[in-house]
């Protein structure tokens, strides 16, 4: 799969970044910026991690933001003990997994493992529906 990193602190981002690559994926990461949204148009992703600063005045902006540039892709959220409530809010929007910092690397297996199944299951129904545009519909 292929992971894209958003957070603030550029320690974490390499981190997550090699253990995702030595699970045999590939990851590039980057701070939040006005740049993320030409990012995601010039490289489709399976899958973005996402730092939550609850520090930040509004610290869901940018899960929102990347809800309305790529609506169907999974954000999983890197969260602290402190983010953790917002976490739970931010599930409601669109966050598809929580991995709170530190984290261990299993963690992230079973986040991967999770991510490459409901891409599979996407991959299934978006053949179905093709399969279904083709054939006629019974009368």
């Amino acid at each position: 799969m292929d992971f894209f990193i958003i957070d603030n602190d550029p320690t974490c981002r390499e981190a997550v970044g090699f253990l995702l690559e030595d699970e045999g994926h590939t990851a590039e990461g980057m701070p939040w910026s006005k740049d993320i949204e030409l990012r995601l148009q010039l490289k489709k992703y399976d899958a973005i991690l996402l730092e939550l600063d609850s520090t930040l005045p509004n610290a869901l902006a940018p899960l929102l933001e990347l809800r309305t540039l790529r609506p169907y892709l999974p954000v999983v959220l890197l969260v602290t003990d402190d983010s953790l409530k917002l976490a739970t809010e931010a599930m409601r929007y669109g966050g598809v997994e929580i991995l709170e910092k530190p984290f261990r690397r299993e963690h992230l297996v079973v986040v991967t493992e999770r991510l490459q199944r409901f891409r599979q299951l996407n991959s299934h129904i978006e053949r179905l529906k093709e399969r279904q545009n083709i054939q006629p519909q019974a009368p």
